[in-house]
């Protein structure tokens, strides 16, 4: 990156450095319609190239010298035609040392008789009437149409080679011009990754941020493209000013996500970074100015942000702040040139460092998460081997011979209540999240078929239950066959408890908080229909299995955002699960 942007810098041609610029610039503030003379004692000498601009016409006046202009017959032909370039906000017709060479638009003394010029003009000065040593050129000016918001102009006159001033504003907007394709795939790609793939904020936010600034480029550059009538620049220099408020906002924000700093430190940026921008842009008065203050702050605090990941031994923080110091070093060749023609060209290599470093972390957590799905999938066989083992499918077909037997009407109940968890275990299985009141509906029923096995009553307690709150599926499920694994129930009455509540404690955002608790019991009578030395006496896959099957759920629904922690507390066995909050998006039908 460094080496492509110090490229453009030391080899991009600079043809300001051959343009004659005046030696004086004067001006007469006067109605009269013929043509003062160059040496009137009311020409007033202005010592900034700056106009205030007002509704009456005014006359203005440059002094070229062409004796120390030898940089004009050094590029082209021996003796190339020479013209002058002129910026101001208004009309104006243009003489050189007393004789009328041309018009941009037509000044008047009122707005019904001007005709708005173009914001850039570019005059042939024709060889006969170039004397040696001081040429005076003299603009008779009127601004009738000039916005409320801009009371001055600047006065950006100079001469050069006529063919050169031609292709200058081609060559203005080349640089700029060249990015935008790659910026704008890189927006689109960003985008499509985003709402494809595993949803990260960093990429929604450098696809808004490479899509500012497409825009933002655009506007800077429809000056050198199209041009357009000096009533207009008002409105261009505030969208330019406003899109620049934008990309200023996303580009902190940007590092913010990346990094993975958390939502309500992100929230209190934006909202200090808006209501800063806002005072800028109300509370100052140059475009120019207001848009460097915005840009600047706005390097500061990404800058200040990667060096603060660094601290934190954030992974890549020193790559993002190297590519930060280099886009701006620039700088340190050419304050004035930097934003007009190494900015664009600067931030699109910087957006290509960041897409660079973004693409690999996505890979990195794309493989992770793969091998969490392929975990999973490899779990869901366990379990569905577990569940329909020889042994539990032998135990389940003798418990319903003899109630065949002994009580029909239970054997019938029990083969409704097999179907019905096997026909949910089908629905949920193949989905990344569930909601609660689907996970409990499955549990419920599972704990119906146990009840028949060993003729006991197995009650789930819940408490804080919100039906529309999301959960991997499986998980609950999976603690209670671990506690049916570790524990011989008898023909009793025993409690599961399921306690949700919110986390609120976690900087970065809201926390589910389930906790797990199941009733330890040692040997007891087992229930009818269960031999409890036989290999299915119990449908549970045990801790080893059941435990790395919840992490892999749970790794493949929320990354590394989560947390499993198990203990025994007197006659419990608990287990407490942290996880985001996530909601489903429509309200469960009852």
């Amino acid at each position: 990156m460094a080496v492509l942007i110090w490229g453009v810098v030391l080899l991009h041609d600079k043809p300001q450095d051959a343009l004659l610029l005046p030696s004086q610039f004067s001006v007469l503030k006067s109605n009269q319609e013929s043509l003062p003379d160059k040496s009137d004692r009311r020409w007033q000498l202005y010592r900034k190239p700056q106009l205030k601009l007002s509704a009456n016409p005014m006359w203005l006046k440059f002094t070229f010298n062409f004796d120390n202009a030898s940089a004009l017959n050094e590029r082209g032909s021996e003796h190339p035609s020479k013209g002058v370039f002129i910026s101001i906000l208004g009309a104006y017709s243009v003489y050189l040392n007393g004789h009328y060479i041309g018009s941009n638009g037509r000044p008047a003394s009122n707005g019904n008789n001007e005709l708005p010029g173009e914001i850039d003009s570019v005059f042939l000065l024709p060889q006969q009437w170039i004397i040696s040593g001081d040429n005076t050129l003299i603009l008779r000016f009127s601004s009738q149409y000039h916005s409320s918001t801009m009371a001055h102009s600047g006065t950006w006159v100079f001469a050069d080679d006529y063919a050169s001033l031609l292709s200058l504003g081609e060559e203005r907007v080349r640089l700029p011009i060249m990015m935008l394709s790659g910026l704008l795939l890189v927006a689109l790609y960003s985008f499509q990754v985003y709402f494809s793939s595993l949803k990260e904020p960093a990429y929604i936010w450098f696809s808004g941020l490479s899509t500012m600034l497409v825009l933002l480029i655009l506007a800077e550059s429809w000056r050198g493209l199209f041009g357009y009538s000096y009533i207009w620049h008002a409105f261009r220099m505030e969208v330019i000013l406003w899109l620049t408020l934008l990309v200023s906002t996303l580009l902190p924000m940007f590092f913010m996500a990346f990094f993975n700093y958390s939502k309500r430190i992100l929230i209190g940026l934006l909202l200090s970074l808006s209501v800063f921008n806002i005072l800028v842009i109300f509370l100052g008065d140059s475009y120019d100015l207001r848009s460097l203050i915005l840009f600047g702050t706005s390097l500061i605090g990404s800058f200040a942000i990667s060096v603060f990941s660094i601290i934190k031994h954030k992974k890549y923080a020193l790559i993002m702040t190297v590519g930060i110091a280099v886009f701006v070093s620039p700088i340190l060749v050419s304050r004035l040139s930097f934003m007009d023609q190494y900015f664009f060209v600067s931030f699109s290599c910087l957006a290509l460092l960041m897409l660079l470093v973004l693409s690999q972390t996505h890979a990195e957590r794309q493989r992770a998460l793969n091998q969490s799905r392929l975990t999973t999938q490899r779990l869901e066989l366990e379990l569905i081997k577990k569940q329909l083992q020889p042994h539990f499918i032998l135990n389940t077909l003798t418990a319903i011979e003899e109630w065949i037997d002994t009580s029909p009407s239970d054997a019938v109940s029990f083969i409704q209540a097999l179907a019905l968890e096997f026909r949910q275990m089908a629905q949920l299985s193949n989905q990344s999240l569930v909601t609660f009141s689907q996970e409990i509906a499955l549990c419920e029923s599972h704990l119906k078929i146990m009840g028949y096995r060993f003729d006991a009553q197995f009650n789930l307690m819940s408490k804080g239950i919100n039906a529309r709150a999301l959960i991997p599926p499986g998980i609950l499920l999976t603690l209670i066959e671990n506690a049916f694994s570790h524990n011989n129930y008898g023909a009793n009455t025993y409690d599961f408890f399921i306690i949700v509540n919110e986390d609120n404690s976690h900087s970065k955002e809201v926390m589910t908080k389930v906790i797990f608790k199941s009733q330890k019991c040692g040997a007891t009578k087992p229930g009818k229909g269960v031999n409890p030395n036989a290999a299915g006496a119990s449908t549970g896959i045990g801790t080893g299995v059941g435990t790395k099957y919840i992490k892999a759920r749970l790794t493949e629904a929320y990354g590394e955002h989560w947390n499993f922690d198990e203990r025994q507390e007197s006659d419990f066995w608990t287990v407490t699960l942290t996880f985001p909050l996530k909601y489903h998006s429509k309200p469960e039908i009852a």
